[in-house]
């Protein structure tokens, strides 16, 4: 696109306005301005019109611009006349000579210029550069002819953009170069060009949009699809574990057109048995398994993804056989088939004795039914097993008031005399949460639980583990570890 250049147009109506002769005979002044919508600036041209009312002419050069250009979108062309003697103005704008907008308007006296705003209609100017001509006449038959000479560019048409390389919407060859692009714009020489790359597996996404100095736009994409392994994920046995049973599932990341065909066989290695398998049917029979997924990419050639596994005997839980108390040494049998393994897992309660704070105690409630106490003090320790991160609250027995506060226990309640209510919760137990201990090889029967602390009651489970599955806990075995005793 050639840059629009003001020098010569405006040079000609700057001595036209600027000659002695002209100045003398000059009746109205009009400053005409041309403005074309989503361009980066737009030229402006001043001069003054012939009127027998003109008293003081004046010119003033308004904002040149040299890349203006009219586009698709509907432009304005801006006059402003100052006419001291006012009048009825029209303007008339023609582009390589065709008419593409016109207006007239009723203009004020005044001596400041008053703005006349012509339509343009640009899909009628003929495209490329042309010359410019705007005529301005009044109702006293007066008229000019401004910008004689200067010319702009109109671009309607959005830039070519042409993708090289590979065939959009095909399959590619991994081996190719990446698809490319070429811009290429009639009237401007270098349009703002962006693209982006997108890829979803196999599938490459290649966009181009290209915009010229006029606004005008264009968009191509283009889909590609990459020959070679497909990736798939193959789900529900680890590789190289002993399982029970499998169950296998698969998946292809990226899109459809990325694999054109799969085929998956299982194979017994006692036996050498090879059979399709199903996706997600169950396999059982004990013994080693190899397993293979063939997957065809976009050209049909067909990638291979194995998995080899064992299938045993489930999984049974071990049995907690005992307990040492002097050393907190836990037995358990390790007759599991097939394990990898044990894991391990604890949970605590506190034991102990704590205060607890009752309602005051009136001549009006000698007695507290048993009941009555309990729903009173069990928000206090539930609030001290939340607060110790202990878990919920199991259980605790009620001790009445002590400290020279007379009490007894009539089997339904406790009488209370004088005005201490601070009652002793006993054996306060809160739930722990299970916790792993130790993960220990397939050899183990026995861990050693040093970190147990006297007048805890612990909880303690143990379970076989093989590959990604896991035998049933075990029963529960719970201990209570005493002040000054070896054995609970």
């Amino acid at each position: 696109m050639r840059a629009l250049t003001p020098l010569p147009w405006l040079s000609t109506l700057l001595a036209e306005i600027t000659a002695p002769q002209r100045l003398l005979a000059l009746g109205a002044s009009a400053l005409l301005t041309f403005a074309a919508t989503g361009a980066p600036g737009a030229p402006r041209a001043l001069a003054c019109i012939d009127g027998p009312a003109c008293l003081a002419p004046a010119a003033t050069l308004l904002e040149p611009a040299a890349d203006t250009c009219l586009g698709a979108e509907p432009a304005l062309f801006g006059v402003a006349i100052a006419d001291p003697a006012g009048g009825v103005y029209s303007a008339a704008v023609r582009v390589g000579g065709v008419l593409i907008g016109q207006t007239s308007a009723a203009v004020p006296p005044s001596v400041e210029p008053v703005e006349l705003w012509v339509p343009l209609e640009s899909i009628r100017a003929p495209e490329g550069d042309q010359p410019l001509s705007v005529q301005v006449r009044n109702d006293r038959g007066w008229s000019t002819e401004l910008g004689s000479g200067a010319a702009i560019t109109v671009d309607r048409t959005p830039p070519t953009i042409t993708l090289t390389g590979p065939t959009p919407d095909t399959c590619v060859s991994p081996h190719l170069a990446q698809a490319g692009w070429t811009v290429t714009d009639d009237q401007d020489p270098a349009p703002r060009v962006t693209a982006q790359r997108a890829e979803d597996g196999c599938e490459q996404t290649l966009r181009v949009v290209a915009t010229d100095a006029c606004g005008n736009t264009a968009e191509t994409l283009g889909t590609y699809l990459r020959a070679g392994p497909p990736p798939i994920t193959v789900e529900g046995v680890a590789p190289g574990a002993a399982v029970w049973e499998a169950r296998l599932t698969w998946s292809v990341e990226g899109a459809p057109a990325c694999v054109t065909h799969l085929f998956a066989t299982l194979t017994h290695t006692q036996s050498g048995r090879t059979t399709r398998y199903t996706e997600g049917s169950p396999i059982t029979e004990h013994g080693d398994y190899v397993f293979e997924l063939r997957a065809a990419d976009c050209q049909g050639v067909a990638w291979p993804t194995t998995l080899t596994f064992t299938v045993g005997p489930r999984l049974t839980p071990p049995e907690l056989t005992g307990w040492t108390g002097n050393g907190n040494l836990l037995l358990w049998d390790s007759t599991a088939f097939g394990h990898e393994g044990f894991e391990l897992q604890r949970r605590s309660a506190d034991l102990f004795e704590t205060p607890a704070r009752g309602p005051a105690v009136g001549v009006a409630a000698p007695y507290y039914h048993e009941g009555t106490l309990r729903s009173l003090l069990t928000p206090s320790a539930q609030r001290y097993c939340a607060e110790r991160g202990l878990g919920s609250l199991k259980g605790f027995d009620i001790v009445g008031p002590m400290g020279g506060v007379h009490t007894w226990w009539t089997g339904r309640s406790w009488s209370v005399s004088g005005n201490n209510s601070v009652f002793y919760l006993r054996n306060l137990q809160c739930a722990g949460f299970w916790t792993t201990l130790a993960r220990l090889g397939p050899e183990a029967n026995q861990y050693r639980d040093l970190s147990a602390e006297l007048d805890v009651l612990y909880d303690y489970r143990v379970r076989a583990v093989r590959g990604g599955q896991a035998s049933p806990w075990s029963e529960v075995l719970t201990i209570l570890t005493l002040l000054a005793l070896g054995v609970p």
